[in-house]
């Protein structure tokens, strides 16, 4: 599961978050490192939520657009993961936004700051 909270500090707590879930089609690309960046080729369609096998802790790039409404600009943009396999590194715009390392534990990361308001982003 994949979550966009798009969060006010102003709001009560019970009117805090609004979700758009970004589960559905994506695209991923499996790899031998991920220590360089995505290629330009090979992407496959994959539902998510999915997992990908394999052997040896099969390593991919997941990606997905979503378009940010410029009315979303006063708001604090969390995307939540309901957990990811071992080691992920996420990145919004080509920009490192955070990561977790663990197997399988859900987790939050605030990706306002990489977000293009009014425009569409991967």
């Amino acid at each position: 599961m994949v979550l966009l909270f798009i969060s006010s500090l102003a709001l009560s707590v019970a009117a805090q978050r609004q979700y758009i879930s970004l589960d559905g089609q994506w695209e991923f690309v499996r790899v031998k490192s991920l220590d360089e960046p995505p290629p330009a080729q090979g992407w496959q369609p994959i539902q998510v939520p999915r997992t990908v096998f394999g052997y040896n802790y099969e390593r991919a790039w997941f990606r997905r657009k979503f378009f940010a409404s410029e009315t979303w600009r006063h708001y604090r943009l969390i995307l939540h993961f309901g957990g990811v396999k071992y080691n992920s590194r996420v990145f919004v715009n080509g920009k490192q936004v955070g990561g977790c390392f663990n197997g399988y534990d859900a987790f939050e990361l605030d990706i306002t700051d990489a977000v293009r308001f009014g425009a569409e982003n991967e």
